[in-house]
């Protein structure tokens, strides 16, 4: 019987993150939170009257031992230097496991990343020329034991 008139999705919901929150508090677990940071960079060939030039990192895999999971909350990008017109810090999480088994409730273990950058635009005085385009990107977080 439900006295307080709420609906089943409201107590999945409140039940989901209780547990969540039970899990996250326990002192074992927050003992075992690291930091993590990993740069990744492009530099493009320099811009010409009538050209331009792209540049993109290949993808970068950092895996996590079997008993860690990083915490994508706690995830920032930015760029650290960068130069052009068209500079991109991306990231995929990868490798997703259960934390609670049962639960539904998953996090990841790996983390791809990659860097994007195009040269600057040369205007018609020749602004710009030879100049070239990079981004150098810093992925920093957190990551935890949870085993």
């Amino acid at each position: 019987m439900n006295k307080l008139n709420l609906n089943p999705i409201t107590i999945v919901i409140v039940t989901t993150l209780l547990i969540i929150s039970f899990f996250v508090s326990s002192s074992v677990y927050a003992a075992e939170i690291n930091d993590f940071k990993y740069t990744t960079e492009c530099t493009t060939r320099g811009s010409g009257y009538s050209h331009r030039y792209s540049c993109t990192s290949e993808w970068y895999e950092h895996k996590l031992p079997s008993d860690f999971v990083y915490t994508v909350e706690s995830l920032q990008k930015y760029p650290a230097s960068k130069n052009g017109s068209d500079n991109q810090c991306d990231s995929v999480w990868d490798n997703y496991i259960e934390l609670i088994p049962g639960t539904g409730i998953k996090a990841p273990q790996n983390l791809k990343t990659r860097a994007h950058a195009r040269s600057p635009y040369v205007d018609w005085k020749g602004h710009n020329q030879g100049s070239r385009g990079w981004s150098k990107c810093v992925f920093e977080g957190k990551y935890t034991k949870f085993r």
